[in-house]
């Protein structure tokens, strides 16, 4: 196409090859649009085109040049997007000279160029770069001296939403994985909110929304971003995915006479919630309870129990996610306190060690019906009241707490072992 002629479309070649210059070539003239075509085997270029050519936009072709699949110089091509081969040339895959114009290169597959991918060499022009998959360019991937526009902020497919379910920590949305994209950006919003809310980007295809308050609709939708969270480079669900979060409680276990007591903190959404111990099997169910609580009687002085806890609806249905790792305790006896004797120095405990036990934690009262007072954590198995005042009757008794002190592994007697204080 030389001088002022005027091609419309070139579209659809199955093979434009075993050429002395270039498979198509443009000098001077115009041609609209060039795709869907594949062109190899040329003595020199792919596409050229020079000498004040135009072409608008290169698309869905499979290119190989000897020099270069697709040269520019002095002239001017606006768009090279979407095109499945653009490779195996001795220089660059796409070369643009000093005097080459170039608007936007984006969603291209680049690969084993004996230079660069892409090559721009003309440094007063400004190019809208989108997401180009590369591989095997022996000098690497991009060379451009031209003022970058970053990135291409169009023609991305708009991420097709698969799921959104409740995990442990919040609300777990996925998506497909479209071609060419580097970065997404996650919206959500209340049910019957007007407005998206940007929760967060990724470059996988899942985030998980840790925000999310039990007992509310959540709906969601993602986009496709630019590397550097600018500029928005698809479209987007407007409808979205959604789900009732209702939030997996975590539990804590406390030590009793010959139980463990699991409880938790309601969550709101759940009407019932099922208790799992595990086992080698993995966890087992062990019952359903409409409280915050449950008491695990079947336990063994040494040995360490993990549980998890799921929330049901009325009807049932589990509708939270669960704590994968669970909650752990290992339970213990509680300790008997063996001796307590007066002495100088205040009054002195001694109590039978309990194996596996890494701390202790003696408790005092001064009547029968009061309420037990902390005293102290040891990791010995005795200890001295040097506080105690004379003629003051005391009420001692012992627990077994874990060794970071944030939980009882062990009952206790409750009724304690009486001394009057003499010294």
């Amino acid at each position: 196409v030389s001088s002022s002629g005027q091609i419309t479309t070139i579209s659809a070649n199955k093979e434009i090859t075993s050429t002395t210059l270039s498979g198509i070539y443009v000098t001077g003239g115009t041609v609209s649009t060039i795709k869907g075509s594949t062109i190899t085997g040329t003595g020199k270029y792919g596409i050229g085109v020079v000498s004040s050519g135009k072409v608008g936009t290169i698309n869905s072709c499979a290119i190989q040049g000897k020099e270069a699949a697709i040269y520019d110089s002095n002239a001017t091509i606006t768009t090279i997007s979407n095109n499945t081969k653009i490779s195996s040339s001795t220089q660059s895959g796409i070369f643009v000279a000093t005097t080459g114009v170039i608007g936007k290169i984006s969603a291209n597959i680049i690969s084993s160029n004996k230079e660069y991918g892409i090559m721009i060499n003309n440094p007063d022009i400004t190019v809208s770069m989108g997401p180009n998959a590369y591989s095997s360019n022996t000098a690497g991937n991009e060379k451009i001296k031209a003022k970058i526009k970053k990135v291409d902020a169009t023609g991305l497919a708009t991420p097709k939403l698969q799921s959104v379910t409740n995990v442990s920590n919040g609300t777990k949305v996925t998506w497909s994985s479209v071609k060419f994209a580097v970065k997404y950006c996650v919206f959500g919003k209340k049910q019957g909110d007007s407005s998206w809310t940007k929760l967060g980007l990724t470059t996988g295809t899942s985030y998980t929304h840790t925000g999310a308050k039990s007992g509310y609709t959540y709906i969601y939708t993602v986009r496709c971003i630019t590397s550097d969270g600018k500029t928005y480079a698809s479209g987007f669900d407007s409808k979205g995915v959604s789900v009732y979060y209702v939030a997996a409680p975590k539990l804590t276990l406390t030590g009793q006479n010959g139980s463990i007591k699991l409880s938790w903190s309601a969550s709101k959404g759940a009407s019932k919630y099922r208790i799992y111990i595990k086992k080698s099997s993995g966890w087992s169910s062990i019952g359903d309870v409409a409280g915050t609580s449950y008491t695990y009687k079947s336990v063994a002085s040494g040995k360490t129990y993990s549980f998890t806890i799921r929330c049901l609806d009325a009807s049932g249905k589990l509708v939270s996610g669960y704590y994968s790792n669970g909650f752990s305790l290992k339970y213990l006896s509680a300790p008997k306190i063996s001796s307590v004797k007066n002495s100088s120095s205040g009054v002195k405990l001694a109590w039978g060690g309990i194996s596996g036990a890494a701390k202790y934690r003696i408790f005092y009262k001064t009547s029968a019906n009061g309420s037990w007072t902390k005293l102290a954590d040891t990791t010995a198995k005795s200890y001295t009241h040097t506080a105690a005042k004379n003629g003051t009757t005391y009420y001692y008794t012992v627990r077994c707490i874990t060794s970071d002190a944030k939980a009882y592994n062990s009952g206790f007697n409750a009724t304690g072992v009486k001394i009057k204080c003499k010294r």
